[in-house]
Formats: structure tokens, C-alpha cells, sequence
């Protein structure tokens, strides 16, 4: 008699054991998937002139950044002034390299942007429904926006907030002297695509 109480009452609390603790796996569960974050949308974009002389980049949530710059062409050599000894050289002859790419879903982002230069600055083209790259050409829904001012320089971050639609986009430095510095590389397109976020 006392053996089978005992028998009970060990199957009643292994019973009650395991549904305490498919309770704090229900509940950890929640609060695990509540209490996350929502995935950022930020968009981070830079110089990258210490490696290339016309160079910018942009990255999504810290991913690696893509990066638009000019390299050689047009018969002469692209490198950093002051180098007057070759005759075929100077920032004339940066051509774009054609790297600076980010492939995005449309939706709302946040684009944040360092600019350290007094020589450079940041914009953004919006070209809604194009199936090919933004540039100055496009047709009438092209629009541009500055980021940062031209003659200006910023101690710290600067944030936009811009929703993309499905088409491109194109990141670039608005600066043209010695040249024009999209012309010669220095910007990073966005080919937006997909359903986007939700919410």
C-alpha cells in the first residue's frame, strides 16, 4: 500500500517537473522572440580616400560596404595629386571602377553618412522605376537630394531617413572640380527590388 502511494506521488511530481519546465520553455521562447530587436535598416556610407583618389562605400547593418572608386583609363594614369612629373596623369583619367553596388528589398531605411572632407559630400538620386543604373540621364522622375553641404565639413554622423521604392538609387559626391567626381567613380548605386518590409 505504502509502495504504490509512493509510486503515485513520484509519477504525479516527474508529471508536475515537466510541465514547470515546459513552462519556462514556453515562456522563454516569448520572450526571446518579443524582446528582440527588429532587424536595423541603416544604410552607412564613407570615404574610402586613403586607398583610392576618388572613393566612396556604403554598407547595410555593418556588412561589408560596397565601394565605388576610379581606377586608370582613358590612356593616363588616376593617382593622388600633387604629381605633376607624368605627363599622362592626374585625376582627369580616373575612370569608374564599377564595384559600387548594394542590392536591397524596397522599404523605410535610415542613411547615415560620415563626411570628414571639405572637398567632398554625399547625395543621393532617387530614379523610382528604372531598370538601369541612376544616373543624371534618367528620365523625368529623376530626383536629388543633398546629404551632406559641399564646403562643409561634419565632426560627426549625418542621418536621412528615405524610403526606396522598387528601381535604382545612386550614392555619389556632387563635387566636379579638378573633375566631376561621379564622372570619374565615386559613387555606390542601390538596385531595389522585391516586396519589402511589411508593417
Amino acid at each position: 500500500m505504502i509502495r504504490g502511494n509512493l509510486h503515485k506521488l513520484g509519477f504525479v511530481a516527474v508529471v508536475m517537473t515537466l510541465a514547470v519546465l515546459a513552462a519556462v520553455m514556453v515562456s522563454t521562447s516569448a520572450s526571446a522572440s518579443g524582446s528582440a530587436p527588429a532587424p536595423s535598416r541603416t544604410i552607412n556610407g564613407n570615404f574610402c580616400l586613403s586607398q583610392h583618389l576618388f572613393c566612396m562605400s556604403a554598407g547595410l547593418d555593418g556588412q561589408a560596404p560596397a565601394e565605388g572608386y576610379g581606377v586608370n583609363g582613358n590612356g593616363g594614369v588616376c593617382h593622388k595629386p600633387p604629381d605633376t612629373t607624368d605627363p599622362l596623369g592626374g585625376p582627369e583619367y580616373c575612370v569608374p571602377s564599377g564595384t559600387g553596388l548594394l542590392t536591397l528589398r524596397a522599404g523605410t531605411y535610415w542613411i547615415v553618412v560620415n563626411d570628414d572632407q571639405i572637398n567632398h559630400n554625399f547625395s543621393i538620386r532617387s530614379c523610382p522605376g528604372s531598370t538601369s543604373p541612376c544616373t543624371a540621364t534618367n528620365p523625368a522622375e529623376t530626383s536629388e537630394q543633398a546629404i551632406t553641404d559641399m564646403g562643409t565639413t561634419y565632426t560627426g554622423p549625418v542621418t536621412m531617413k528615405i524610403t526606396l521604392k522598387p528601381g535604382w538609387y545612386r550614392l555619389f559626391c556632387d563635387f566636379d572640380v579638378p573633375v566631376d567626381h561621379e564622372n570619374a567613380g565615386m559613387y555606390v548605386d542601390f538596385q531595389v527590388g522585391g516586396l519589402g518590409q511589411t508593417g
